[in-house]
């Protein structure tokens, strides 16, 4: 009887461990958000407003804009965008070309070079360790498109654990209680308990609240 009760002590206390940790995972999954690096939509919407500038042939008006665009960028925002004019002097009658250039540390649009489609040698592009192409950044993109790192959103952990808290509790308290209780109808009396909390967390937090779980998307 003796061995019975000491069994049925194990057995019990080991689902309560397992059911803490079940929720402590849940608790730190939930926190847990998977970023894909090189697709991030901040690097995309940056470079987007300079990108559909860019090309051959563009009218005086389009580098009008083009220009408005980048000083509007470097008076907002750490970023700064260098504009390389090279023409004499902008005309509506004069068209453009207009080639973008990257940073190798952040793949952001970091130097802009607008020179005349009618003097091929008025800009020579200079070769640059320091910068990407459209083209190179394109591949590197999609040679990396998988790459993750993992962020923790503290102020979503600091929620999840707030949330989950009362549970914990209840599992640390029943251990507790299990680990002192001498009859076997304490003993059983814990496992109603935990069968009975476990039901409120299923229909509280997954059906009530309409909780799903949450798998990383790509950006």
């Amino acid at each position: 009887m003796k061995n019975k009760k000491v069994v049925a002590k194990v057995i019990i206390i080991l689902l309560i461990i397992i059911l803490n940790l079940f929720i402590i995972h849940l608790i730190i999954d939930c926190s847990i958000s998977k970023e894909y690096i090189y697709r991030n939509d901040s690097i995309r919407v940056f470079n987007a407003q300079f990108r559909y500038y860019e090309g051959n042939d563009l009218s005086g008006s389009m580098i009008k804009a083009l220009i408005s665009t980048v000083e509007s960028n470097n008076a907002i925002q750490n970023e700064k965008v260098e504009l390389i004019k090279a023409y004499e002097k902008l005309s509506a009658r004069e068209k453009y070309n207009v080639k973008l250039e990257y940073s190798k540390d952040t793949f952001l649009v970091c130097r802009i070079i607008i020179s005349s489609s009618n003097n091929s040698k008025t800009y020579i592009s200079p070769t640059s360790e320091e910068t990407f192409t459209t083209e190179e950044v394109n591949v590197f993109f999609e040679n990396h498109k998988d790459e993750t790192k993992i962020t923790v959103d503290y102020e979503e952990l600091r929620k999840q654990i707030l949330q989950y808290l009362p549970f914990l509790i209840c599992y640390i308290l029943l251990l507790i209680n299990i680990i002192i209780a001498k009859e076997s109808k304490q003993i059983w009396l814990c496992m109603a308990l935990i069968t009975i909390i476990f039901i409120v967390y299923i229909w509280f937090f997954h059906i009530a609240s309409g909780y799903t779980m949450m798998v990383p998307v790509k950006i």
